[in-house]
């Protein structure tokens, strides 16, 4: 006989941690925040949802909400300047992969906030209706910020397939007309 056992609210609290607290870290990033921000945005978050871990009903929409809103209050509450900060995170990383997950970032970062985060959930894998709830908003909102975001980014992206550099038009113009 196969049992299923329950699983409990530390446990997906656990889980969350292991598997997707790089990519809210990551979507912190992409909102414009300094590591130190981001650090201290994170720590609040899951300080939070452990201590709300039996009354959560999505982690994952709460955990983004309330590292929104803790980013929102640790810029606010800034006084003093951080010192340099070293991100042993990536130190282990394959130095091409990071160089360009660096530059798909900076091209996000080039965004306004809210095709930012679109463009970083999305970077990390979810969907447009997954993001409209972690964003509180409606999917078909997130889609058409989506679409802008993708076609801003499109004409920034270096060495494109289409050979273009981003400066010049997307749309081949037209031979002048000559008159009748």
């Amino acid at each position: 006989m196969i049992t299923i056992a329950k699983i409990t609210a530390g446990q997906e609290f656990t889980e969350f941690c292991r598997h997707d607290a790089g990519r809210l870290y990551g979507f912190l990033v992409s909102a414009g925040a300094h590591p130190h921000e981001v650090e201290d945005a994170l720590q609040e978050t899951l300080v939070a949802m452990w201590l709300r871990r039996d009354k959560i009903e999505n982690l994952r929409a709460y955990a983004y909400t309330t590292a929104r809103n803790a980013l929102a209050r640790v810029r606010t509450s800034q006084i003093e300047e951080p010192v340099d900060w070293i991100d042993a995170q990536f130190s282990m990383v394959d130095p091409q992969r990071a160089e360009a997950h660096e530059q798909v970032l900076a091209l996000i970062g080039t965004l306004p906030r809210l095709q930012q985060q679109v463009m970083a959930l999305t970077y990390d894998g979810y969907a447009p209706t997954e993001i409209a709830e972690l964003l509180g908003s409606d999917a078909n909102t997130v889609r058409v910020t989506l679409h802008k975001a993708r076609r801003k980014l499109r004409v920034q992206i270096p060495g494109r397939p289409d050979g273009l550099s981003g400066d010049e038009p997307t749309e081949p113009s037209s031979p002048p007309r000559s008159g009748p």
